[in-house]
């Protein structure tokens, strides 16, 4: 799909106002720069596509093959940090919507400042409720495996002290 066949379809309702498109000097005239847009976008949503399919395809497999530790770990999670984190991202996503759809409509300065300051202050919020998170969480191990602990090692003598007696004589060289 090209912007040629969007110029046939019925325009906005509320089209952008103070918006003029201008031509970036590595174009020749505004049909390539629009369509090079397009070409991007498209390539950005196969490139997200791909790496979130294989995540999720990953996920699952994971979830099949080891899924006593999954019903293990869910004794775990935070319902509370995390609907708080996800709350915290969509309201900051949501503001930074707002304002730009603000400055796509001329009305930068006077309308998209409030959206901005709650965009930031979100953006300071989301650090702390990440940590919080981040700093309960238990890591398991996968399923059948078993963490030993090293034995511990024998506690060093201080500098200038002797560790239960004297040194041993060192042994002489022999030549064989």
């Amino acid at each position: 799909m090209s912007l040629r066949s969007l110029e046939n379809a019925p325009a906005p309702s509320r089209p952008h106002t103070g918006a003029v498109q201008r031509l970036s000097e590595q174009y020749e005239d505004i049909d390539q720069q629009n369509e090079s847009y397009m070409v991007g976008m498209w390539s950005f949503l196969v490139t997200e596509i791909m790496f979130f399919g294989a995540l999720f395809l990953a996920y699952s497999v994971y979830r099949v093959l080891y899924y006593q530790a999954y019903l293990d770990a869910h004794h775990f999670l935070q319902v509370f940090w995390g609907g708080m984190n996800t709350f915290i991202l969509l309201s900051s996503s949501f503001s930074m919507v707002l304002a730009v759809n603000a400055a796509q409509q001329g009305k930068f300065e006077e309308d998209a400042a409030p959206e901005r300051v709650a965009t930031l202050k979100l953006s300071f919020v989301i650090l702390p409720a990440n940590s919080k998170v981040q700093a309960q969480t238990v890591f398991l191990p996968p399923v059948g495996v078993e963490i030993r602990q090293k034995p511990a090692e024998p506690a060093k003598p201080a500098a200038g002290e002797q560790s239960g007696g004297e040194r041993p004589a060192p042994r002489p060289i022999s030549k064989t």
